[in-house]
């Protein structure tokens, strides 16, 4: 399979060349991202019941976490306005007259947070510290928090007990992450994927921030990781992804150390070799991860600037 669309690849590559080459690079990224975001696992929609009033929705990559409580029902991260609004009929069908009592967002970042006044909910929250960037953006666009909260947390919802964890430093400005100790269940929004690549050298993180976060969620005690993109799975995904993020940064630093730093003499000669051998470092561990063909590069580019500038 991998052959037959390399071939197409290249007698693609060949007829746009004959109009112009200036458009390969356009050409690329979108291939890249048909490759990567449509896959059998993202076509459709899915409603799945993880026990005990708890349930999550899948729509094409995203995924929300659901708790039904008797006094109304709680959606973490509303996505986008589409999602939101499919989500909102499946809520009144199977749980009718009972309204979206609280919304809560993991970050900032608008693919996680658009669409949220189609749910109607009674209270939406947020860390304190995404209000600027929440007071940024369109009314639109995005149902501002109504409460921010501060650090980590506990909250009653129903029967269970939701601990709010505080990533901070790592993924945007602040990311939190949803244990549910009794159900032995970690809702971890962007902190790992499940033997996947984040898209586009997964934007807005600090290496060394998000590593200390897959650690402190390593240590907690679950069986049951749900993803907020693609595939969700157990533990293994926190502790691969944090391999992922460490073995390349090593790889990275050990070009360092081996071509030196980037100079105004052979720059091109020394991003060729930092990436190059990054690549064929991590190629047998993970090269059959979903999105390594179309993602690692950018991830490589972004480890590589990360480490040089220090983050």
């Amino acid at each position: 399979m991998k052959a037959y669309l390399s071939k197409s690849l290249v007698i693609s590559l060949l007829a746009l060349c004959i109009v112009g080459c200036s458009s390969v690079p356009v050409y690329m990224i979108s291939w890249q991202a048909e490759s990567y975001f449509v896959t059998p696992d993202t076509e459709g929609k899915k409603w799945e019941s993880l026990g005990n009033g708890l349930y999550s929705y899948q729509h094409w990559i995203d995924r929300s976490l659901i708790i039904d409580t008797p006094e109304g029902i709680v959606v973490i991260e509303s996505f986008n306005e589409e999602m939101a609004g499919e989500l909102k009929q499946i809520l009144d069908e199977k749980f009718p007259g009972k309204p979206v009592k609280l919304l809560v967002y993991s970050h900032q970042h608008l693919d996680h947070t658009r669409g949220g006044h189609v749910l109607k909910p009674l209270e939406v929250i947020a860390h304190k510290n995404t209000r600027w960037h929440f007071n940024h953006y369109s009314d639109d666009e995005v149902l501002k928090p109504t409460r921010y909260i501060d650090g980590s947390t506990t909250m009653i919802f129903g029967q269970h007990r939701v601990e709010f964890i505080d990533f901070e430093h790592g993924h945007a400005e602040h990311l939190y992450g949803f244990y549910i100790a009794e159900e032995k269940l970690l809702y971890g929004p962007d902190l790992a994927f499940c033997e996947a690549l984040f898209p586009f050298g997964f934007p807005d993180f600090n290496h060394y921030g998000h590593v200390e976060a897959l650690d402190q969620a390593a240590n907690l005690d679950f069986d049951r990781f749900i993803s907020s993109h693609f595939n969700s799975g157990d533990k293994s995904c926190v502790t691969g992804t944090r391999d992922f993020f460490n073995d390349t940064r090593e790889a990275v630093l050990n070009g360092f150390e081996e071509h030196g730093l980037p100079s105004d003499n052979g720059t091109a000669k020394w991003f060729r070799s930092i990436i190059g051998d990054t690549k064929g470092a991590l190629d047998d561990k993970y090269g059959d991860w979903h999105g390594y063909d179309e993602m690692s590069l950018p991830f490589i580019l972004r480890q590589a600037s990360g480490a040089y500038l220090g983050f």
